[in-house]
C-alpha cells in the first residue's frame, strides 16, 4: 500500500508520493530516510544517514 499512493505530508514536492516507481526524488520514503529532522526516518534513536540502507531502498524504486 505505499506505491503510487499520495502521502500526508509531501515534504514540500511539487508532486509527492509515498514510492513513485523509477523516481527517488518524488519518494517520500526514501526522501525521509536522507533526513535528521523531525520528517526524518527513523524518527528516534539515529543521528547519521544509514547510506547504504538509503541506496538499497534507492536502487529498489529505480527498479519499480
Amino acid at each position: 500500500g505505499v506505491v503510487d499512493v499520495r502521502p500526508i505530508q509531501g515534504l514540500g514536492l511539487a508532486d509527492p508520493w509515498l514510492v513513485r516507481p523509477g523516481d527517488r526524488a518524488s519518494s517520500t520514503l526514501y526522501l525521509r530516510l536522507l533526513r535528521r529532522d523531525q520528517w526524518g526516518m527513523p524518527p528516534l534513536g539515529s543521528h547519521e544517514v544509514d547510506a547504504a540502507g538509503a541506496e538499497l531502498v534507492a536502487q529498489w524504486i529505480e527498479g519499480l
